[in-house]
């Protein structure tokens, strides 16, 4: 059995990596840029010769296979990079980490973003990445033209996840939603401790957003997970957690949600049958608390 899966491996590979290369646009279609240089390939945790310190969070979501293709043309250069995710729930994962509300790209790929030397964008199982060395403005015309050769080539679309709908609508910043798949996405947005308290892989997902209230903003994590025992299971960690963690007091509860004060910040903490949710830093407990009721 091993090894034929590890000749499965070796034999599909190939392939998956010819397919991806199919998505670089050739070089009629760049002029007057030029592709220079190897197309590179990356599969599974070759991952870390790409970008290595960065490839964790990566695979924590799901990466299955990259290309990466540089365009050069008299001293500029932009470097294209096409990474296939294991489905479309974790290319959108990965997007939302890093789009950081930065000006949106209208029609390339399910949601694009991008200014000046750099642009990302997610479409399907896909997520994308172009960006221009030296950093000058006027190449940002030739990253999304490349980047649309690219969206067409992928063809196929997604919708936003539906485990994003158990955010509540009220007050959230638009496009602050991240889907988040361990510890390393919890970690990049809210920083409660180093160990896996939320434990959401294989388990669960979680769900973050962002939002505004008279005269602060708020953050809100939602971890989800299959059964009510580990849902208990990571209630009771948290609890640990946070009553442990140095400068938090304890506030008791109100209407079932646990409250903590750090100084001028209150954290907001609600178990449902089967969902864990946290509210972080809002100077106003009414804000934390409102938030916390509208989750089912």
């Amino acid at each position: 059995m091993v090894i034929s899966t590890v000749l499965a491996f070796f034999f599909i590979s190939p392939i998956y990596a010819y397919q991806l290369k199919a998505l670089l646009p050739g070089a009629d279609e760049v002029r007057p840029w030029q592709p220079r240089g190897e197309t590179e390939s990356y599969v599974g945790e070759e991952l870390y010769n790409l970008i290595n310190g960065g490839a964790e969070i990566f695979l924590e979501y799901g990466f299955t296979e990259a290309v990466a293709q540089e365009y050069s043309r008299e001293d500029s250069s932009f470097r294209l990079t096409i990474y296939r995710m294991g489905n479309a729930e974790a290319a959108f994962g990965i997007y939302s980490l890093n789009r950081m509300r930065k000006p949106l790209l209208p029609g390339i790929g399910d949601e694009g973003v991008g200014e000046d030397n750099y642009l990302c964008f997610w479409q399907g199982s896909y997520y994308v990445t172009v960006e221009a060395f030296p950093l000058e403005r006027e190449l940002e015309e030739s990253l999304r033209r490349l980047a649309s050769l690219v969206s067409a080539r992928i063809g196929e679309h997604a919708s936003l996840p539906h485990t994003l709908d158990v955010l509540p609508q009220k007050n959230r910043i638009d496009r602050s939603e991240c889907l988040v798949k361990g510890l390393l996405g919890v970690s990049a947005l809210l920083y409660i401790s180093d160990k896996d308290i939320f434990q959401l892989s294989p388990q669960g997902a979680g769900v973050y957003g962002e939002y505004q209230f008279p005269g602060e903003k708020v953050k809100l994590f939602i971890a989800r997970y299959t059964t009510p025992d580990k849902a208990e299971e990571v209630w009771q960690r948290l609890q640990e957690a946070l009553n442990e963690k140095e400068g938090f007091i304890p506030r008791g509860e109100i209407d079932r949600i646990s409250l903590w004060q750090k100084e001028e910040n209150f954290y907001a903490a609600l178990k449902t049958a089967h969902a864990v949710a946290l509210v972080v830093g809002a100077v106003d407990k009414a804000h934390a608390i409102a938030l916390l009721q509208q989750i089912k």
